[in-house]
């Protein structure tokens, strides 16, 4: 899990001193083939914000994999996919 909700303004700004950027997906997962995994959990009805979105891009551009993900289905079944890779 990604470490993208600091507790407070001085966590907040330690972190983004460290590297932390906004916008980074919930969960990180690297297979062990070496290819990299983001996935990013919403509601039903939640929606990126602009910061997510340009994350999104960021590592697809970079030949990562990006995944939106609303449920536990949604969720389950990717990972099943991945560890089949």
């Amino acid at each position: 899990m990604q470490y993208n909700t600091p507790k407070n303004a001085v966590q907040g700004a330690k972190l983004k001193a460290m590297g932390m950027r906004a916008g980074v997906s919930d969960l990180a997962y690297l297979h062990p083939c070496g290819r990299m995994y983001f996935i990013e959990l919403k509601t039903r009805s939640g929606v990126q914000s602009k910061k997510q979105k340009d994350w999104e891009q960021s590592v697809t551009a970079r030949d990562a994999r990006y995944f939106l993900v609303r449920n536990l289905e949604e969720f389950k079944k990717i990972f099943a996919d991945l560890l089949n890779y």
